[in-house]
């Protein structure tokens, strides 16, 4: 399957299948190792998971103070589309989309 080949996506389901174990679990160890392995996963996962998607931080602020020139920039634009085309979601409903265009076309 063509999901389970894509690297972000497989962090971001295994990211989720821990979470979710994590969430399951009711009981909490107030041990001081415990603790700081916790802290040390919990860091290590944010790392993992926010590599992919540190770069699309850059541009998540207020749209209004971006100059509009800057906008224009075709510099920006392909710096733009090459972060988007790099997202997990966004190349999955590319390829989705060309398989419906596909099986209308058969």
């Amino acid at each position: 399957m063509r999901t389970e080949k894509d690297e972000g996506l497989k962090i971001i389901k295994e990211e989720t299948e821990k979470a979710k174990k994590k969430s399951d679990e009711t009981s909490v160890s107030i041990g001081i190792d415990d603790m700081r392995l916790k802290r040390d996963e919990a860091h290590m996962v944010r790392e993992k998971v926010g590599a992919h998607y540190r770069k699309y931080r850059r541009g998540a602020g207020d749209e209004s103070d971006q100059d509009d020139k800057a906008v224009d920039d075709p510099v920006t634009t392909e710096a733009w589309l090459k972060d988007v085309n790099e997202d997990p979601y966004v190349r999955e409903a590319i390829n989705i989309i060309g398989d419906i265009i596909q099986l209308r076309s058969r």
